[in-house]
């Protein structure tokens, strides 16, 4: 099925029968839904391929957001998703078992800090290159998360301040 003008809270609503996420969506776009077998999303086979030019997830603005996935008997396998913010890139790879144990990353490449309205609203005036990565693993529900981050050419208020490294887990 195509569809002209895909709304991501539909889209959102719809895998949110097996998952919620913890943030809303919005934004319009246009995309593809091909599935066959038992219509149970943990035994589903289906192939999804969605473009959304401007869209909100979690309160910050994403442009040529990119959702394409296919999943074989439920096991969800991402094809190609990612989203650009400013200049900056964020790209997601990896899996969703049809048991709901992930395996996925998600790296950023050149985002920076003043594009986010979360930074934007709790620290006026800072500012730098993004690029790290979030690996999930574990339950879907509960993920075990690991952060590796790097903040580069940092300034606050339009001085240069140094350079921040990020780790951190939560379980």
């Amino acid at each position: 099925t195509h569809f002209p003008v895909l709304d991501l809270q539909n889209l959102a609503e719809l895998f949110g029968r097996k998952v919620t996420l913890p943030f809303d969506v919005s934004g319009t776009g246009s995309g593809e839904l091909k599935a066959h077998g038992p219509i149970s999303l943990s035994k589903l086979n289906y192939t999804v391929t969605s473009h959304v030019s401007s869209g909100v997830a979690a309160g910050e603005v994403f442009q040529d957001f990119i959702f394409n996935v296919h999943a074989v008997d439920g096991h969800v396998y991402a094809d190609q998703i990612e989203a650009k913010k400013g200049e900056g890139h964020l790209y997601m790879t990896g899996e969703v078992e049809n048991t709901g144990d992930i395996r996925t990353v998600v790296n950023t490449q050149q985002m920076h800090l003043s594009d986010f309205e979360i930074i934007r609203n709790l620290a006026p005036g800072a500012d730098g290159r993004l690029d790290g990565s979030l690996n999930m693993s574990q339950f879907i529900l509960t993920p075990k998360v690991n952060i590796i981050a790097k903040v580069t050419q940092s300034t606050l208020n339009q001085k240069s301040v140094a350079d921040s490294n990020v780790r951190a887990t939560i379980s």
